[in-house]
């Protein structure tokens, strides 16, 4: 069934939707989907926003662990599908950017045009440290989340898009915090 948006529903208007809910600091429960049927479930339970999962895009679409082996047009595609099929702003989980900070740059802008509201983005090295398999590579925190924080607002279209960088330096008792754009700490502003 063909669901075209309406013009009020443009992938604009979404953005501004979610980012206005992220300023407001209102809590939103983002269920996590791995396709546009779930999506539409989330939508026609009453939801505000929908997270597209990076494990759950490698568990149904694959049939594999979240390893990092989707790549990131894979999920562009998997945005666009959802995009497409539902009405509320998404939240994509693309890892750790896809590589260096020119990788980030790239995907930040193919998640745009696929319609994503915002993205989350992993502090970690790339390909992906997968702590049950083998050993992460040391590194600054701190550093890796600014030059991709960095990279991300630069690629950007919007003027300030609301994200989220999960980090193991960047966590709180309650789970993770979303930063915004121009945060020169990692500590949460309260």
């Amino acid at each position: 069934m063909d669901r075209p948006l309406k013009p009020a529903d443009t992938f604009a208007a979404r953005r501004a939707r979610f980012k206005q809910a992220v300023f407001e600091r209102r809590a939103l429960l983002l269920p996590g989907v791995a396709n546009a049927l779930g999506a539409r479930i989330v939508e026609d339970l009453g939801f505000e926003a929908v997270y597209l999962t990076g494990a759950g895009l490698a568990n149904t679409e694959f049939g594999v662990p979240d390893l990092g082996l989707v790549t990131m047009s894979e999920f562009a595609e998997a945005t666009l599908r959802i995009s497409d099929a539902c009405a509320l702003p998404l939240v994509v989980d693309i890892d750790t950017g896809f590589g260096n900070a020119l990788n980030v740059t790239r995907t930040i802008r193919a998640m745009e045009r696929a319609g994503a509201a915002a993205v989350q983005i992993e502090d970690q090295v790339f390909p992906k440290a997968i702590p049950w398999c083998c050993t992460p590579t040391p590194r600054s925190r701190r550093r890796s989340t600014r030059w991709r924080t960095c990279s991300a607002t630069s690629a950007t279209t919007a003027a300030s898009p609301p994200w989220r960088t999960a980090s193991r330096a960047s966590r709180n008792a309650n789970g993770w915090w979303a930063r915004r754009p121009g945060t020169p700490s990692s500590r949460p502003t309260r």
